[in-house]
């Protein structure tokens, strides 16, 4: 279960009953135990009375966890998951759902660190005819709790996150690798610092200490990250020339 998964059990816990699994009982438990909600250390028998399923594991174990799971939803259930990556959870959840159950691939524009999901965006790729039923009410609770909702298709989404995460992401990335080759003191550097230097700074400062398998998994997961990262080069080239 990922930090993402707990944040959503603790902060849906008031409105919903809540059960959590994980792979590894030895983490999945205390932290059942920990927000005080129920745990199973079966993925299948977790979801046998459940009315909404939310897939929250990393992005390369998705469509495996999906195919284990999503054939066992009961009818009438919703399947959604909390991936940074649209296209590949969404054809998955379409192949392996059972068709009395709705699906509706989901992306919280947000991480585990804030306080509620008031003024957060979370975006919505349903696929068509399959949630005529969930999507409603989906967007009427969230629209409740004050977040904003974006609805488009996984494809779309993929290729605006591709920007969003993924160019931004290598961006800074690509700026603190420079400076470390160029044998640059960053703590020194503060003493001839610009407004937008200091932003910069900060903003890689944000990028490299955050968790760098999930950057990984992005740049790797998204396949139109790719097409974005030769852009920026080619423009950087061009920009240098």
């Amino acid at each position: 279960m990922q930090r993402l998964g707990k944040w959503f059990a603790e902060h849906l816990k008031n409105d919903f009953n809540i059960r959590i699994t994980s792979r590894d009982e030895n983490t999945g438990k205390p932290v059942a135990d920990e927000i005080g909600v129920e745990y199973s250390d079966n993925n299948i028998e977790a979801i046998n009375d459940a009315d909404i399923i939310v897939f929250s594991v990393p992005i390369e174990y998705m469509a495996d966890t999906i195919k284990e799971v999503a054939p066992h939803a009961p009818e009438g259930s919703l399947l959604m998951d909390v991936t940074s990556v649209k296209t590949d959870p969404a054809e998955a959840l379409e192949k392996y759902a059972p068709e009395n159950a709705e699906i509706l691939p989901c992306h919280p524009m947000f991480g585990p660190r804030v306080p509620t999901l008031k003024r957060q965006i979370i975006i919505l790729t349903p696929i068509e005819n399959r949630s005529p039923t969930w999507l409603p009410r989906v967007k009427d609770y969230l629209d409740k709790t004050e977040c904003e909702v974006v609805t488009t298709t996984p494809n779309e989404h993929d290729k605006y996150m591709s920007i969003v995460q993924g160019l931004t992401h290598f961006s800074y990335i690509s700026l603190a690798s420079t400076i470390r080759k160029l044998n640059i003191n960053v703590k020194e550097s503060r003493n001839f610092s610009s407004p937008v230097y200091t932003i910069m700074r900060d903003m890689v400062s944000r990028v490299v200490y955050q968790n760098p398998y999930l950057y990984y998994s992005i740049q790797k997961n998204n396949l139109e990250t790719s097409n974005a990262r030769e852009a920026l080069i080619k423009e950087s080239i061009y920009l240098s020339n």
